[in-house]
């Protein structure tokens, strides 16, 4: 049974919308919204959902314990196994490892009878420059653009092959307005993956843009 999320006064709590997420994709910490950002703006993943199961083991001195992973990760590739995932950041798991060892144990074993994995997440792996050039394309993304100014952008990015943001502007036109019209559809294209940007370092107009074809 998933877990529901109680308003809290000590953690930073709500949802974030997502068409890949399988139910209410609730956050009860600072780290998890991050994270689904990045589950949703990936290409791989197929869906996810948030505090998707309880897993239920018995301690040394047999009492009962149960813990609920924080996500589980489902990817279009069917030879990819899903993931539960745990997001914690680092400095809390350094101070209650030895009370949390035992529930991701459980989980470890628990993935792998249902043919899944488990890994666990931090600060590290997912607040970094990716995840900044992800939170400024996911919205281009989501509020998506019209068929003539993706074409527009593509095409012009066809002849140029390689540039920058600045450039390009440059090149589809000299109209400021126009210009500030076309702007989203060039963010667009490159958060949906059809124009090619390094995302691993910060994305501004100067970066290198490429075209795909």
């Amino acid at each position: 049974m998933p877990r529901t999320i109680p308003k809290s006064y000590m953690y930073i709590t709500g949802q974030l919308s997502s068409a890949k997420a399988i139910g209410v994709a609730a956050f009860i910490a600072r780290l998890e919204p991050d994270f689904l950002r990045l589950l949703e703006f990936d290409p791989r993943v197929k869906s996810f959902q948030v505090y998707p199961c309880r897993i239920y083991w018995t301690d040394q001195l047999g009492t009962k314990r149960r813990y609920t992973p924080d996500c589980r990760v489902n990817f279009w590739d069917p030879q990819r196994k899903p993931c539960l995932c745990e997001i914690k950041f680092r400095s809390f798991l350094k101070t209650h490892w030895k009370e949390l060892r035992p529930a991701f144990r459980a989980a470890v074993h628990a993935a792998a009878l249902e043919g899944s994995r488990f890994k666990i997440l931090t600060e590290k792996e997912i607040r970094t420059d990716y995840l900044v050039c992800v939170k400024f394309l996911l919205p281009f993304v989501r509020r998506g653009v019209d068929r003539a100014s993706t074409e527009r952008v593509l095409a012009l990015m066809r002849q140029l092959k390689v540039t920058t943001p600045n450039r390009f502007m440059e090149r589809i036109s000299q109209d400021p307005e126009e210009q500030a019209l076309l702007l989203p559809a060039l963010w667009h294209a490159i958060g949906t993956f059809q124009i090619k940007a390094d995302l691993n370092v910060p994305l501004t107009m100067d970066s290198r843009i490429e075209s795909l074809q």
